[in-house]
């Protein structure tokens, strides 16, 4: 086995390409595999990484039909496919000196308990022109520690320098130990661009630093890079106040710290209130959610510093609404106003006369309901518009409704009549005919599921041949499950060819050991969400598969249901409708469109 795996994930940089890889192949260190990868380039990548296969060193050549939308996604996945003890991200664009392996591995062998080692960078353009050095990068954090090589303790290496900002810039210039990496859960593929701050943190916390300041990585920067498309974009002032929030969730931040911390963000979120009236409403959405749980006072202050020709703008009107109501009657109050004038923000539901058409005056079936989601002054008020819902639950007593009845007992809107309650799983409709409702409704069901594909099976038993199914599924990135990875179509088609039931605890050892009790108070502390959870079957509280929309359009796509509309909406939805079809869909403009909205997220 090679020691080392030294990892290339390329997109568009064939210009760069042969200059990265022979500086790799002519490291005076030879004990490596080297691992190629393409996110599907429109340049001659593909030309370039070619002439390579074959080689000795070269261990594999991926390349992604579709493009992944995230480097950090690339990263994980070229580590699942590593050898090596150690892994080398060499990113694609860059290029280092012959001694770059010698002297890190020497560093990291030498001492044990290091899990990252890294040294200074030169910083060259385009062209190879040597700009000068990263070090600057660090003079005000300590000029003279940066000017010799050290060791540190990662907990001391995070409290000085990380959480102030990236003091590894470059992940070129780091060596770092495989096993540790998988420890820490890998990149966060949800973040665009600082998840590799967040892993260094991370890595930092289960193992010491290492840093050498001789200049061994040519770090080069250019406009045609995430980061720097980050920076025009503006979407780098929601990434750093993210990481400040991660870090003082994470870290145990010194009070003198802290009180800096906020002050950067303090100056992030001044850049923010001159740009926000440009920004999408989940953005400013999830901006102010963010710098509340950073400071509360903070939005007090921008409100009061926001430039006297923005007294009136819908920036400071949001922050008035966020500060009394918080985000979810933030949402409310925009969308209830909105909702009178029969039309919804672009932001939040660009085509919902979509659904109006598919569902005005129409009966149908909901799972798991009712849902606050569907009323009126929220994300999608299509209750208001149907003719009649019935609804069906698995039990008479759930923790979300509480004791409940069948019969004709489903109160799901106040200017309704009631629809039927069933009581029955939602993998095994036995009360319900075939071909009876025009529409079926799941509102954050489909994951509490244990073989969703047998219960998507009977749903659309039920449905009429044209009948269309309304499905709101949590997005991973923003709910306790975000440390889990998605859930694999092929593990959704295992579960449902093995007919596996609710009975099914699977996954109890990933969620008991990746679910978030921060963002869970109800489940309560680790023992008493353990002792819940054993007992599922009995309160079906388990969120037994992890979405996002690429999953969910092979999901619809699978089952023949032709996607009408598929959208993201803050802070967790993904909300997608379908219609039955008699004839193949392949739904390819909507399997694009999920790689958009996930490479797009804020989170």
């Amino acid at each position: 086995m090679p020691s080392v795996s030294v990892i290339v994930p390329n997109y568009n940089h064939s210009r760069y390409l042969p200059q990265r890889i022979e500086s790799i192949l002519g490291q005076t260190y030879q004990d490596f595999e080297l691992i190629l990868m393409d996110d599907c380039s429109t340049d001659d990548s593909l030309q370039i990484l070619e002439r390579y296969r074959g080689h000795p060193k070269v261990s594999g050549i991926l390349y992604n039909q579709t493009n992944s939308g995230s480097t950090f996604r690339q990263w994980n996945k070229g580590v699942a496919q590593a050898r090596g003890d150690y892994i080398w991200i060499a990113e694609s664009d860059d290029w280092a000196e012959p001694d770059f392996l010698q002297t890190l591995i020497a560093v990291l062998e030498n001492n044990p308990e290091v899990g990252i080692a890294y040294c200074q960078s030169y910083s060259i353009n385009e062209t190879n022109q040597v700009l000068g050095t990263w070090k600057v990068h660090t003079n005000d954090l300590d000029h003279d520690r940066f000017a010799k090589d050290f060791i540190m303790s990662g907990n001391e290496y995070i409290i000085n320098y990380l959480i102030y900002k990236n003091t590894i810039p470059n992940a070129s210039a780091v060596l770092f130990k495989k096993e540790k990496y998988l420890e820490v859960g890998g990149a966060d593929e949800s973040i665009k661009v600082s998840s590799d701050w967040r892993l260094w943190i991370k890595l930092s916390q289960v193992g010491s630093v290492v840093f050498v300041h001789k200049e061994l990585n040519y770090y080069r920067t250019h406009h045609n890079t995430v980061r720097a498309a980050a920076i025009s974009k503006g979407s780098h002032i929601l990434e750093h106040l993210q990481m400040i929030e991660f870090i003082l969730k994470h870290v145990d931040v010194p009070k003198t710290s802290k009180e800096k911390l906020i002050s950067q963000a303090a100056h992030f979120a001044k850049q923010w209130t001159e740009t926000a009236d440009k920004n999408s409403f989940e953005y400013n959405s999830e901006t102010m959610r963010v710098l509340s749980n950073i400071d509360k006072k903070l939005l007090n202050v921008m409100e009061k510093k926001a430039p006297v020709k923005k007294q009136n703008s819908k920036v400071v009107k949001a922050i008035k609404l966020f500060r009394s109501r918080g985000l979810t009657g933030l949402v409310t109050a925009v969308l209830s106003r909105i909702v009178s004038k029969k039309e919804l923000p672009n932001a939040a539901l660009p085509d919902y006369k979509t659904y109006l058409h598919l569902l005005k005056g129409k009966e149908g079936l909901e799972i798991g309901g009712p849902s606050q989601i569907f009323e009126v002054g929220n994300i999608l008020p299509v209750y208001s518009i149907m003719k009649k819902v019935d609804g069906c639950n698995f039990s008479t007593n759930t923790v979300w409704e509480g004791e409940i009845e069948e019969g004709l007992h489903y109160k799901y809107n106040q200017s309704k009549s009631v629809g039927f309650q069933y009581i029955c799983d939602a993998t095994d409709l036995k009360s319900v005919s075939s071909n009876s409702y025009d529409f079926v409704l799941s509102s954050h069901s489909i994951e509490h599921i244990a073989n969703p594909f047998k219960a998507l099976k009977e749903w659309l038993r039920v449905l009429k041949d044209d009948g269309v199914l309304l499905m709101v599924v949590p997005h991973k990135a923003r709910t306790f499950d975000h440390k889990r990875p998605i859930t694999k179509f092929e593990h959704l088609l295992i579960d449902y060819n093995n007919n596996i039931d609710e009975h099914d605890l699977t996954h109890l050892p990933e969620i008991l050991e990746l679910h978030d009790l921060s963002m869970d108070t109800p489940a309560g502390d680790y023992e008493s969400f353990k002792k819940r959870s054993l007992d599922n079957y009995l309160n079906r509280c388990l969120h037994h598969h992890v979405f996002d929309s690429i999953l969910v359009v092979d999901v619809f796509t699978f089952f023949n249901l032709k996607i009408k509309s598929l959208n993201i909406v803050s802070p967790y939805h993904i909300i997608v409708i379908g219609q039955k079809s008699k004839t193949k869909v392949n739904n390819l403009y909507y399997a694009k469109r999920a790689q958009q909205l996930e490479s797009n997220l804020p989170l």
